[in-house]
């Protein structure tokens, strides 16, 4: 497991764009579910970090980190069924659709994401700015969406798919680590300065799993897929105990 990581970690470091991912295998399903321990262990490091951190908050400065954590954690309001849904299923699908497909870069990858995105941020507009609410906003939403995905579809010219396969990789593996980690600080509701300046501490657990699904992402065979299920069975445990 101590090389795995060491594998991980130079690979993150240093992170090339592979065309041919390592074929499925018994060793390569080793492999998954060593990477399913180091996840384990990034999450009670980083609980014990955030424990830390909390106990010299109230020392120091009179207020428990921890605690504003729970008091701010934002909660879906529906049936625990839905909610189960959400997060184990529906949650975990548009992630890796929006945060890693793109590590593979083809013009559909690119698009479908960057589309996703955009029909993400429809429904406010429409909610707040429009006041529709009702089924002709979903329909209007679908098909602006699919528009915008055959607009950004034909923008995409093969030189620039060349150059994120080459030249930008290292940016667009990190970019897609990073905003899939602290995209996560907006779970708690209202933000506050505190949140904000420990928000690395605040996130760790999912800047880890955003390092280690993207690492299966770009270097397994079916690595969409894999780190689809890893995805899943990360988020599976919370909701069952």
């Amino acid at each position: 497991m101590v090389n795995q990581l060491k594998t991980i970690i130079s690979t993150s470091l240093n992170p090339v764009y592979i065309r041919t991912a390592n074929r499925l295998g018994d060793n390569l399903l080793h492999k998954i579910a060593r990477i399913y321990f180091i996840a384990i262990l990034g999450v009670l490091l980083s609980g014990i970090i955030l424990t830390v951190i909390s106990a010299l908050t109230m020392r120091f400065y009179d207020f428990s980190l921890l605690a504003e954590l729970k008091d701010k954690k934002f909660v879906l309001k529906h049936t625990a069924k839905t909610t189960f849904l959400l997060i184990v299923l529906m949650g975990p699908i548009l992630e890796e659709l929006i945060f890693r497909l793109f590590l593979k870069p083809t013009k559909l990858n690119v698009a479908i994401p960057l589309s996703i995105f955009f029909w993400l941020h429809m429904s406010p507009f429409f909610t707040s700015t429009l006041n529709i609410v009702d089924s002709t906003q979903r329909i209007v939403e679908a098909a602006l969406s699919f528009l915008f995905f055959l607009g950004v579809y034909c923008l995409i010219k093969p030189h620039f798919i060349v150059d994120l396969r080459g030249k930008y990789f290292k940016f667009l593996y990190f970019f897609s680590c990073l905003t899939f980690g602290f995209i996560h600080f907006f779970n708690f509701q209202p933000l506050s300065i505190s949140i904000l300046i420990f928000s690395p501490f605040i996130v760790m657990p999912q800047l880890i799993y955003g390092f280690l699904i993207a690492y299966i992402r770009v270097n397994f065979k079916y690595g969409f897929f894999m780190g689809l299920l890893f995805h899943i069975l990360i988020n599976l445990p919370g909701r069952l105990f």
